[in-house]
């Protein structure tokens, strides 16, 4: 385990390190969230499951032979400061949980550093040899003007490299992450910390997408940042009200693009994390936190896990509760 010491200096002190989990949030931002701000403001949904689920982005975990109770956390990668607030129920879970999971274990730093690689395409591959003359002019034009950068530097890198610079014009500046305050939360309290998959299970997912795709996603959200920013205020509202159900809606069912997607971004890694989070939870009790976009629906965490056998309620404000 790492040393809280050792990465409160990483986090606070080591530009390169914090640049490279921004990064990979900005990465976990596109699959669970932000992909859904191609489209219109989404109209009245009806919830894919027989029954609503309540609106909290906190469920407690239990039953199925588990000892102590755990929590399910959903986030949303990157928000405003005035809109980030953690309710007393969330810091209380988190306080009492023994150890602490995200989507990837956000202290091994190898890991993490090997996005670098990861994003790089196959040997002799370039983005100018795989677009068409059009498109590569626009992606040019567009490093050029909004960026100030050549595009020589990002010809050899997958169209998800460009996309996570398309989507980080769309995020508030200094934004603040739940996921790196709990982060820091972990190493001063001294809990370990887990991943439910690596960086690269997460870009596998990915790159099953045609690049043709990616680079359409690309070129949309530089086209449209002024409709997209509204959009992400819009889902920023449905998650400071915990609505899950607004939430899916607005990233699944009101998305073309991931809908036509979603087994490979959503539902097969939920499915993959199902054993992990069984493991974590008949261990020790566990705070899980991961993208709101991963609780609900039919192939969501919390239908998942009752299906699984266990019980999820709701933690909403002023429950109170013991470990």
């Amino acid at each position: 385990m790492i040393f809280p010491s050792f990465l409160r200096s990483i986090i606070y002190h080591s530009k390169f390190p914090h640049q490279v989990i921004y990064q990979v949030l900005l990465g976990l931002l596109i699959f669970s969230q932000q992909t859904s701000a191609q489209h219109s403001p989404p109209q009245k949904f009806t919830p894919p499951t027989e029954t609503a689920l309540a609106s909290s982005l906190l469920w407690s975990i239990s039953g199925n032979g588990l000892r102590d109770t755990s929590w399910l956390f959903g986030t949303i990668h990157f928000i405003g400061n005035k809109d980030f607030v953690i309710r007393p129920e969330v810091s209380r879970s988190f306080h009492i949980a023994e150890q602490v999971a995200f989507e990837i274990k956000l202290n091994d730093l190898a890991m993490l550093m090997s996005i670098q690689e990861l994003l790089l395409l196959p040997d002799g591959q370039t983005l100018a040899g795989l677009l068409d003359p059009n498109q590569y002019e626009i992606l040019q034009s567009w490093v050029e003007d909004s960026l100030g950068g050549n595009m020589a530097l990002y010809d050899r890198q997958k169209p998800f490299a460009l996309l996570q610079l398309a989507i980080q014009q769309l995020v508030p500046a200094n934004p603040a992450s739940y996921e790196l305050f709990f982060l820091q939360e972990a190493a001063e309290l001294d809990k370990e910390i887990f991943g439910l998959e690596t960086v690269q299970d997460q870009l596998a997912a990915f790159d099953s997408i045609p690049f043709a795709e990616q680079v359409a996603w690309s070129l949309e959200t530089m086209s449209k940042a002024d409709s997209l920013i509204s959009v992400y205020d819009q889902m920023v509202s449905a998650y400071k009200q915990e609505d899950l159900e607004r939430l899916y809606a607005m990233i699944v069912e009101e998305s073309p693009e991931l809908r036509d997607h979603a087994d490979e971004l959503l539902d097969r890694r939920n499915a993959r994390w199902i054993p992990v989070i069984q493991k974590l939870t008949a261990e020790k009790s566990t705070f899980i936190a991961v993208g709101a976009g991963h609780l609900g629906g039919r192939q969501g965490l919390i239908h998942m896990l009752r299906a699984a056998g266990y019980t999820l309620n709701p933690v909403l404000p002023k429950t109170e509760f013991q470990k």
